[in-house]
């Protein structure tokens, strides 16, 4: 017992502890394991925060979309007013008030939420160049149509090549292929391209054929480089910016002495394939179309119109016995002279022609010929009847009306239906005249069915109107010196005749036989406009620009095309988009107003 108690584990065999020598391979695997975890999650984490940025901007980007979807909405809205209402708001060409940093969305707790949008078109300066901005619609009839070119020149060959040659940079080989593309047929011109041309290409591709759908469509065009279809223009903005080319570099690629800046912007700022005059009179009915194919419609509408015998049958008359008045720089001084051997008739009355010998251009042109004295005699006689006696108008027109002015002054040689013999018929209209019969009749008549528009006399930028067929150095100064584009300051000066493309005319600031030289290719306004319109918000937003243009002869304002210059950045400083800087102070600059409750 003794023992046992003091040694009481005595008779028990304890197990011998083995000790081993262990490496750390679990403590090491656990922790690259945490550490993986852990960087996928931090990866994870990343990930999901720049996921949310990215989905934070497109959501941004959707909401500035919208902001400038609304300035489209905000156009439409404005353009349902009617004129006079319009010019007391402001107007359309350059109306700050309205259209610079319009408010959208209005938040005074968080500077980021609030939107605007602004509408923005170039600004011409006295001598017809784009060097600032302007609040407003752009008319796209300041630009030459490539469908009036095409028209013109399938009209009278030659006219729309001498067109194109007029653009600063254009060469013949340019011109003949922009031609060879927009024709129906595989024949090549002097110096143009057919399809055997695009399809040898290392990358070869058809050419249309057709009206282009895009002036971007150009660059297929053997020849055109973007230097000369968009100039140092790279943002597309309408202005050379700081950031971008000197314009000056670019003599180099195009050979073009571009001192003057005429090709700052390239092509596209001279060219378009969307305008159209106005079709509507000042009492909102439909202008009648002169070159018309049914002349027994044509006759009817123009008496409704009208309502002048004298008018409407010389106007017939000239469909069925004239000329159509389309020269070239080339012929033009021949053809005056061979069709006129006075002072104050027309190149395109050409009255000889209409019975197709020389012996018949004096009784046309000099009406105070061997005829003139029978005339007179039996004028008494042959009024009685004169109401009885009509054209036969089942015969296809002879000549088509591209000016107004092709009616002035001249007279024709013309065969009344079941007589055999020709007769003079003189024009009503005169020189002495036109101040009062022409703004009559140019309200009431338009020269196509309205699928392209003239040149805007107004609005034209110097390049334009260098390229109208005819225009000199001073006709191009006194028009630009003296023409008002804003037509608010054209009600405040109270100048109607600013409304008409023969204004330079009418307001004597070139004579006549000069007026007729430009007049088949001009026209006061057109109905299709366009503008850049910018949304963004105030702080940390990205910017939606939208290139918009709208038919404006309908109401509400139909949109033609909405093209996104978003990736070629917003185009403009903050300043110049009413975007208020100071987020302490109101959020409005002294032109960005609220769009709300109007």
């Amino acid at each position: 017992m003794t023992w046992l108690t003091e040694f009481p584990f005595r008779g028990i065999i304890m197990p011998k502890k083995r000790y081993t020598n262990r490496s750390g391979t679990i403590i090491a695997v656990v922790l690259v394991v945490i550490v993986i975890l852990s960087l996928a999650a931090l990866s994870l984490a990343k990930l999901m925060q720049a996921e949310q940025r990215g989905a934070k901007y497109n959501m941004r980007q959707t909401q500035v979309r919208y902001l400038a979807e609304s300035g489209i909405d905000a156009l439409r809205v404005l353009l349902m007013y009617n004129e006079e209402d319009l010019l007391d708001l402001g107007g359309l060409y350059d109306n700050p008030d309205e259209l610079c940093g319009v408010l959208v969305a209005d938040n005074f707790r968080d500077v980021r939420e609030v939107g605007r949008f602004s509408v923005i078109s170039p600004w011409l300066d006295e001598y017809g160049m784009p060097t600032d901005v302007r609040y407003g619609l752009a008319d796209e009839s300041a630009k030459i149509d490539l469908r009036m070119i095409w028209a013109y020149e399938l009209e009278k060959p030659g006219v729309g090549r001498e067109i194109l040659m007029n653009l600063p940079g254009m060469d013949e080989y340019i011109a003949d292929a922009i031609l060879d593309w927009l024709d129906e047929d595989d024949e090549t011109r002097d110096y143009g391209a057919e399809s055997e041309y695009y399809e040898g290409l290392d990358v070869p591709y058809r050419l249309r054929n057709a009206m282009i759908e895009s002036l971007d469509e150009l660059l297929l065009v053997d020849g055109v480089t973007p230097a000369l279809l968009y100039g140092a223009d790279w943002n597309r903005n309408g202005l050379v910016d700081l950031g971008e080319p000197d314009p000056l570099d670019f003599q180099l690629e195009t050979d073009y002495d571009n001192s003057e800046g005429l090709l700052d912007c390239g092509w596209a700022a001279l060219l378009t394939i969307s305008s159209a005059e106005r079709a509507r009179s000042s009492d909102d009915s439909d202008k009648v179309n002169v070159n018309s194919d049914d002349l027994e419609e044509l006759q009817q509408q123009l008496t409704s119109k009208l309502n002048n015998e004298d008018w409407v049958n010389y106007i017939i008359a000239y469909r069925l016995f004239g000329e159509t008045n389309l020269t070239t720089s080339d012929e033009s001084e021949a053809g005056s002279n061979g069709s006129s051997t006075t002072g104050n008739s027309p190149t395109g009355n050409s009255p000889g022609d209409a019975t197709g010998d020389s012996s018949s251009e004096s009784p046309g042109n000099q009406t105070g010929g061997d005829q003139s004295g029978d005339d007179q005699a039996d004028d008494g006689e042959q009024s009685s009847d004169e109401s009885n006696r009509s054209f036969d108008l089942s015969q296809e027109p002879k000549a088509k009306i591209f000016s107004v002015l092709d009616l002035v002054g001249g007279s024709l040689q013309v065969q009344y239906e079941g007589e055999s013999s020709t007769e003079t018929l003189e024009s009503p209209f005169t020189e002495a005249s036109l101040a009062s019969d022409m703004p009559t009749l140019l309200d009431a008549i338009r020269i196509n069915d309205g699928t392209f528009s003239r040149v805007n006399l107004n609005e034209a930028p110097r390049g334009v109107l260098l390229a109208i067929p005819g225009m000199t150095d001073e006709m191009l100064d006194a028009i630009l010196a003296n023409r008002i584009p804003d037509p608010v300051e054209q009600a405040e000066e109270e100048i109607d005749e600013m409304q008409y493309e023969l204004w330079p005319l009418l307001l004597e600031y070139v004579d006549l036989d000069t007026m007729k030289q430009i007049a088949p290719y001009v026209t006061s306004k057109g109905s299709i406009c366009s503008a850049q319109i910018v949304g963004r918000f105030d702080a940390k937003s990205p910017a939606s620009r939208l290139h918009v243009w709208l038919d404006t002869s309908e109401k509400p304002a139909k949109i033609l095309r909405v093209q996104d210059l978003s990736h070629l950045g917003p185009g403009y400083t903050p300043e110049m988009l009413g975007v208020n800087q100071d987020t302490r102070s109101t959020f409005s600059t002294g032109n960005a107003v609220s769009y709300a409750g109007r």
